[in-house]
């Protein structure tokens, strides 16, 4: 025996949306791929970082995808940071097509690690 672990590779996969076969698949493929993956969603919206960061420690999960607006996800990686956590966020990058009808589409394309959220701003 190894002692490498069997079991999935636990995700908090924070959105209103599952993940679809794809991104599991890549999240499998990069992550994972001796071990596969469970995603446990969370589908509500978060209000606040530290909500975030509290379930993804009671959860048990090693990684975590979240769709969250900038501030939280500027907060989040800010209280990770805090708590000592070296996990950081994964985002899915999607492209959005708007059909002939109006119809708006995503498709996903690929998922980047969240290392840094800067904004800079003016007052109009």
């Amino acid at each position: 025996m190894t002692g490498e672990s069997t079991c999935p590779l636990r995700v908090l996969w924070w959105s209103r949306h599952p993940p679809t076969p794809e991104q599991t698949r890549v999240l499998e493929e990069r992550l994972a791929p001796d071990r596969g993956v469970e995603c446990l969603q969370v589908d509500r919206s978060a209000q606040s970082a530290a909500e975030v960061v509290d379930a993804f420690q009671v959860s048990g999960a090693e990684e975590m995808v979240v769709v969250l607006p900038l501030h939280l996800l500027a907060g989040l990686v800010a209280e990770l940071e805090r708590r000592g956590l070296a996990v950081r966020p994964l985002r899915a990058v999607m492209e959005r097509t708007v059909g002939a009808d109006g119809e708006v589409s995503f498709a996903f394309r690929h998922f980047e690690r969240i290392l840094q959220v800067d904004v800079q701003t003016e007052r109009l």
